[in-house]
């Protein structure tokens, strides 16, 4: 068996389907929130007596919290990393490479055993506005907090976000470490839904 230390896994089901994940790092943490997109499946109960192999075996993303994509017709998948990092890279099995969208590290508070960078949400009309939201733990005036902005890609359909593009629009105290939360995503309705701790 191959040693799933960390990195995406995918879950080929026997009644048919997929579900892709990641796994829990050296110390036993969640790599990405313990959260598997189910896909063509109607349960995660489907996970017993399935073998588990690497979604993207050339691939290693360590602090990874969150795995989506824009919506945009582009068949590229974007992760969130703890650190503060959102990556982009295609949505094929053998890639190797990953583009760093955004890197807002500096802004962002890892240092507790729940906080970085939590969620990312693309606006519905991302493919013309570039838009997309992140969610992540910051220290402000020394007091910690939750926070939501929107952040816009450099050029449309381009790989690369300026974080001076950030536009705060929603900061919450949180007291302690533990607990944010942090999904973030849009509605049918297209309206931005956030869930916090």
């Amino acid at each position: 068996e191959e040693d799933l230390d960390a990195g995406f896994v995918e879950v080929p089901l026997s009644r048919g389907g997929t579900i892709v994940g990641e796994v829990t790092d050296d110390r036993g943490y969640p790599i990405a929130g313990a959260m598997l997109e189910v896909i063509g499946v109607g349960s995660v109960a489907d996970l017993v007596d399935e073998t588990l192999v690497r979604a993207f075996p050339n691939l290693r993303t360590p602090g990874a919290t969150f795995v989506t994509h824009a919506g945009d017709g582009s068949n590229r998948l974007f992760v969130t990393d703890r650190n503060g990092e959102v990556f982009v890279f295609a949505n094929d099995r053998n890639t190797a490479q990953k583009t760093t969208l955004l890197n807002i590290s500096a802004r962002v508070d890892d240092s507790t055993g729940e906080g970085g960078m939590f969620g990312l949400a693309f606006d519905p009309a991302f493919r013309s506005n570039g838009y997309f939201y992140v969610s992540y733990g910051t220290l402000a005036g020394g007091t910690r907090k939750f926070r939501v902005s929107p952040f816009r890609v450099d050029s449309i359909g381009g790989n690369v976000a300026s974080p001076s593009s950030e536009r705060v629009v929603l900061e919450l105290d949180h007291p302690n470490g533990f607990h944010f939360g942090g999904w973030i995503g849009f509605g049918p309705d297209g309206y931005l839904y956030i869930a916090t701790g």
